[in-house]
C-alpha cells in the first residue's frame, strides 16, 4: 500500500509541477510542434487539456493548453510541459527468441524498464517468491511481440498474473482500448498467454503446451501476436485527421504483478516513468 499511494503521488505531483506558463510558451516558441499523434485528456481545472504525445523537434511531451477568452477572442495557449520517456522495441530476426525457459537467445537486448527492489505495493505479499518486479525485456520480430520479466525473490509465482499493458495514455488508467499481454504460469514451468482489451474483449488464448509462455528461475518470458495486439485496440477515429490507433505505436508500457490470478497488485513499475513506444513501425 505505501508503494501504492508513493507512485500515484509522485506521478500526480510530476504531473502537476510541470514548467510553468512562461516558461512553455518560451520553450515552444521557434521549435516544429505536431499534435498530429496526440490524445488529449482534462486537466486540474475546466479551462485546460492535456496532450500527451506532441511532437516538439521530434521528441514526444505532454503539453498542457488553457483555453482562455481575451478582448472577445478565444486563445488556447500553453501552460506547462514534461518530456515523456520513450523506448524504441529492438527488432529480432523471425523466430530467433524460443519461449522455451532459456534467456541465452535475449542475449544483447537490455531491459526497458528496471524496478526497485522491495518496492511492494501490499506488505501482505512480502516474504511472497515471484511478487517483486525486477527487470522487463521487449523485442518483436516481424509476428511477435516477446517479454521478457526478472524477478528479484524467486522464480514465478504459479497461477499469478505477470502483465505488460499497452496503454494509450501515460498518466490515464484503465482506458478502453488499452490492450493486456498476460502470462500466467500454471504448473511452475509452463503456462497460458491471455490477450485482453479494456473494453473487456477477449482476443485470443494460447493455452499451456502451445509455446508461448515460460518460466526460468527467477524470471519468464511469454509472446503474442503482433496481429492480436493491433486488432485487441478498435478504436477508429472519430475526426478523419485524427491518427489510426494501431495498438502499439505510441503506447505507454504498464507492468505489474497480480498474485492469485486478479489482485491485488504487488508491483507495479512506477506509472510516471512509464516508457512511450516510438518508431515501431519504420517509415
Amino acid at each position: 500500500m505505501r508503494k501504492m499511494l508513493a507512485a500515484t503521488t509522485v506521478a500526480l505531483l510530476a504531473f502537476a509541477t510541470l514548467v510553468c506558463a512562461q516558461d512553455a510558451k518560451t520553450f515552444l516558441v521557434g521549435k516544429t510542434v505536431s499534435f498530429a499523434e496526440s490524445r488529449s485528456l482534462p486537466y486540474w481545472t475546466a479551462d485546460q487539456v492535456a496532450f500527451e504525445n506532441v511532437l516538439v523537434n521530434g521528441d514526444h511531451y505532454i503539453v498542457v493548453m488553457r483555453f482562455k477568452n481575451e478582448k472577445n477572442a478565444a486563445k488556447f495557449e500553453p501552460v506547462s510541459y514534461l518530456k515523456l520517456p520513450t523506448v524504441q522495441v529492438p527488432v529480432v530476426d523471425n523466430s530467433a527468441i524460443v519461449i522455451d525457459g532459456n534467456a541465452s537467445d535475449w542475449g544483447g537486448i537490455t531491459p526497458a524498464m528496471s524496478d526497485p527492489v522491495n518496492d511492494i505495493i501490499f506488505d501482505m505479499y512480502y516474504g511472497t517468491p515471484g511478487t517483486d518486479m525486477a527487470d522487463v525485456y521487449l523485442a518483436h520480430d516481424d509476428y511477435h511481440m516477446y517479454f521478457r520479466m526478472t524477478l528479484f525473490n524467486g522464480s514465478p509465482l504459479i497461477n499469478a498474473m505477470y502483465v505488460i499493458e499497452l496503454q494509450q495514455y501515460q498518466y490515464q488508467i484503465h482506458t478502453p482500448g488499452d490492450v493486456s499481454a498476460i502470462c500466467v504460469i500454471e504448473d511452475g514451468v509452463s503456462g497460458r498467454v491471455d490477450v485482453w482489451d479494456r473494453n473487456g474483449r477477449h482476443v485470443a488464448t494460447h493455452p499451456r503446451g502451445a509455446g508461448y509462455c515460460r518460466a526460468g528461475a527467477g524470471w519468464l518470458e511469454w509472446k503474442v501476436g503482433l496481429d492480436e495486439l493491433r486488432s485487441a485496440s478498435p478504436l477508429e477515429p472519430y475526426f478523419p485527421a485524427a491518427p489510426k490507433d494501431r495498438g502499439i505505436e505510441n503506447r505507454s508500457i504498464r507492468t505489474y504483478i497480480h498474485p492469485g490470478g486478479g489482485g491485488p497488485v504487488s508491483d507495479e513499475y512506477d506509472r510516471g516513468n512509464q516508457k512511450l513506444i516510438v518508431d515501431f513501425y519504420p517509415d
